[in-house]
């Protein structure tokens, strides 16, 4: 039997089980950069991370509908964004090897302002650890 909605009706159990769900709906990547927000009649609004991420979860509102009503058993006729900041859990960094951190003041080494040779050599090694993660993603 189908369910009466009430047009701008809240539904909060079924948010409620949306949120719980969500890493589960849209794999964890995706929940990582939104969130539901509100579920009024068939209607959820999402909070995003960015516009680009709110453009390119609006080229997948039907599959997001889809994966939505198979997934968590609500149904959502129409998916509004919202943009916010979507808490992340921050990373755990780990400190850079020695080497990095030598190769990095020997480049910045003849800086001398001591503020900028400091924010050169913390750029240089971030520029280090990117390229360790895109040399792991080719292996």
């Amino acid at each position: 039997m189908g369910r009466l909605f009430i047009p701008g009706q809240l539904r909060p159990a079924e948010l409620g089980l949306l949120r719980k769900r969500w890493p589960e709906v849209v794999g964890e990547r995706l929940a990582s950069r939104s969130r539901p927000l509100l579920l009024r009649g068939k209607r959820l609004y999402l909070e995003v991370a960015s516009s680009a991420w709110a453009a390119e979860l609006s080229c997948r509102r039907e599959e997001l509908s889809r994966l939505i009503r198979e997934r968590a058993g609500v149904e959502v006729e129409e998916i509004l964004f919202t943009l916010r900041r979507v808490p992340r859990e921050k990373a755990q960094e780990e400190e850079p090897p020695g080497e990095w951190r030598e190769k990095a003041r020997a480049w910045a080494g003849e800086i001398p302002d001591e503020r900028l040779r400091s924010v050169v050599e913390r750029f240089l090694l971030q520029a280090f650890a990117r390229g360790e993660r895109c040399r792991k993603k080719e292996r």
